[in-house]
């Protein structure tokens, strides 16, 4: 019975956080490895409560049974806790700011998941784990190893944490997570390999912490949302990346253009006031214009942000995804060289990704005057066939940024530059538009130096220009 009541609460607790962020990489990677981590509970219920009467109708014999037992255990100790610090690195943002790490760790995983294969077949999982002694201290030492990483990363994400509202949304999923984790991993690698066999099964008292982890989960949920979700549905996202811009915008939005409607109209009639009993207008005049029409740029930006996005896509050559300036002035006398591959489509929307190039030039623009020298702005692409991507890199040699800033650029309404048109607001949709496109963008700056910004597409968005045919162009 507690194995049934065990599996309910967990296949609950991984539904929450699914339709918490359906969309949400995060999310879905914490759902990912939550089904790994129930593998432990559903292969007892298997083995002694459904293997029983499945043998006493003659449907399965007992090597059948021991087999199917030992790839479910395999897949438990050698892949669940490889799954939770790839969702740890998500929560602490390192897609974004640190890729190869991020990838290098995949890539480690899975060749640390060949050799404990190895060593430990899945099929003689079973075996192993009752009669081989050393086969404890392999896999304790390896789960243990990344409990202790996916927990570095847990607290990390919370101390660099900026924004107070993501530091407590991060703090809340840490208080969810932590503990029955934390428990599983030590009533299974530290009392095992202890060979402690009076608490062999202690790790069923997790249905209780797992069952206060769902309660206090839907009354955060309930009161302030949590991971994405309030019980109310309205959706959000919750981690660091993309903060919570989009509730209420639209209703600050729609008040203040209301507010500028009045003070324009108010401002022409004084006009006419004034003019009557005068030939020029007060400075004061010119300076309420300006903040008026600053106020306007900023609630057409956030307006802008804060919409959901629909693609449009086509098949688009990528020296057609650039704005073409033909104004020496837009470049401020800086040169822009680009060389992409004429030989390919990219599936795309053309005009999303038009507003893309048009922020990064502008930026690389800006990083050249704020340099004080002319300088160059090159557009390259790339296709990296191991990482089955498509790169686009838009590179100057301006300013570059340092490293407390990297880490903060694509956070809606962080900027460094303090001026009336500058609003933080445009690498946060660039990134929103790449995550459309199933995307990122990845960010390499030295100070003084200059900065790269590559715009990675799934290699499955491109095709050889002659393989698409006239009508999907």
């Amino acid at each position: 019975m507690i194995n049934l009541i065990y599996i309910i609460i967990l296949a609950f607790f991984i539904f929450l956080v699914y339709i918490s962020g359906k969309n949400n990489r995060t999310n879905l990677w914490c759902v990912c490895a939550g089904l790994l981590l129930s593998l432990g509970i559903l292969k007892e219920l298997f083995y002694y409560n459904i293997v029983p009467y499945l043998q006493a109708q003659d449907l399965i014999s007992a090597r059948a049974a021991d087999d199917i037992y030992s790839v479910m255990t395999w897949m438990l100790y050698d892949f669940a806790m490889a799954a939770c610090v790839v969702f740890a690195m998500n929560f602490a943002g390192l897609p974004q700011h640190r890729p190869r790490v991020y990838y290098g760790f995949q890539i480690g995983s899975a060749f640390c998941i060949l050799l404990l294969s190895l060593r430990f077949p899945p099929l003689e999982f079973r075996i192993h784990q009752t009669e081989d002694p050393s086969f404890w201290y392999f896999l304790s030492t390896y789960n243990l190893i990344l409990g202790a990483v996916f927990t570095f990363l847990f607290i990390g994400a919370i101390l660099k944490e900026q924004d107070h509202t993501a530091k407590k949304q991060k703090i809340l999923v840490s208080i969810i997570i932590l503990p029955p984790l934390m428990y599983w991993l030590a009533t299974i690698f530290i009392v095992h390999p202890l060979m402690l066999t009076r608490y062999f099964k202690l790790w069923q008292g997790n249905v209780l912490i797992l069952f206060i982890c769902v309660i206090l989960y839907l009354y955060i949920a309930s009161k302030e949302g949590l991971m994405g979700l309030k019980l109310n549905i309205e959706n959000f996202t919750w981690d660091s990346g993309n903060e919570f811009v989009n509730r209420n915008a639209e209703l600050t939005v729609h008040m203040l253009k209301n507010y500028t409607v009045k003070l324009n109209w108010c401002i022409s009639n004084l006009k006419q006031h004034v003019l009557k009993d005068s030939d020029a207008l007060p400075p004061e005049f010119e300076i309420m214009e300006r903040s008026l029409l600053g106020i306007q740029n900023y609630c057409d930006r956030v307006k802008k942000y804060s919409q959901q996005l629909t693609l449009v896509e086509s098949w688009a050559s990528p020296d057609s995804l650039y704005p073409f300036y033909s104004s020496d002035s837009v470049l401020d006398g800086n040169t822009l060289t680009c060389h992409l591959n004429q030989e390919i489509l990219l599936y795309c929307d053309p005009l999303l990704l038009h507003e893309i190039f048009h922020n990064l030039i502008a930026n690389a623009v800006d990083a050249l005057r704020i340099s004080g020298n002319k300088g160059e702005i090159y557009i390259t692409d790339y296709i990296d066939s191991r990482r089955k991507k498509y790169l686009i890199t838009i590179r100057d040699t301006g300013i570059g940024m340092e490293k407390e800033h990297l880490r903060h650029i694509f956070e809606p309404y962080y900027t460094t530059k303090a001026t009336e048109t500058n609003f933080g607001l445009g690498l946060p949709y660039c990134m929103k538009i790449m995550e459309k496109h199933a995307g990122s963008i990845e960010v390499k700056s030295t100070p003084h130096a200059g900065s790269s910004f590559t715009l990675s597409f799934p290699a499955k968005r491109i095709r050889k220009r002659e393989a698409v045919s006239d009508e999907n162009l």
